[in-house]
C-alpha cells in the first residue's frame, strides 16, 4: 500500500494502479480502495476512481479522507466538462460539508470549500 501511494504521489500512475490493485484484493478495506482510487484520479480515470470513493465510502461511510478526494475528483470532472454539470459541483460541496462535520480540522478543505460556495453565490 505504501509503495502504491508513493508511485501516485510520483504521478507514476500505471505502476501505482497496478500495485494497489493487487492491494485491494489483499486488503479489502476502505483505506486500500480510496489508495486505488487516488491512483485511478491520478490518471484521470475518473469515472473508476469515483466508484472506488464509492466502495471505501461504503466500507466506512466516516471516512473522511475518501470524502474529500471524491470531491476533488468531481470538481475535476466539472471543469473538465464542455458544459458544466452543476451536478459535479454540488456533490463535492456536499461531501466537503459531511467531511468537515465529522472532522472541522481539515484547514484545506475548509478553504476549499469557502471558495466552492463562495462562487456558487456568485454564479447565481
Amino acid at each position: 500500500m505504501n509503495l502504491g501511494a508513493n508511485l501516485t504521489r510520483q504521478k507514476k500512475s500505471t505502476e501505482a494502479i497496478n500495485v494497489l490493485s493487487q492491494a485491494v484484493r489483499q486488503y479489502d478495506n476502505a483505506v486500500t480502495h480510496k489508495l486505488y482510487a487516488d491512483a485511478l484520479a491520478s490518471a484521470d480515470r475518473f469515472d473508476e476512481a469515483l466508484k472506488e470513493y464509492d466502495v471505501a465510502l461504503a466500507k466506512d461511510p466516516r471516512y473522511y479522507p475518501a470524502m474529500n478526494q471524491k470531491a476533488d475528483v468531481l470538481i475535476a470532472q466539472y471543469r473538465k466538462g464542455l458544459e458544466l454539470d452543476e451536478k459535479l459541483k454540488a456533490g463535492a460541496i456536499a461531501l466537503w460539508r459531511q467531511s468537515l462535520l465529522i472532522n472541522p480540522q481539515q484547514p484545506r478543505v475548509q478553504a476549499t470549500y469557502q471558495d466552492w460556495t463562495q462562487q456558487r453565490l456568485f454564479a447565481k
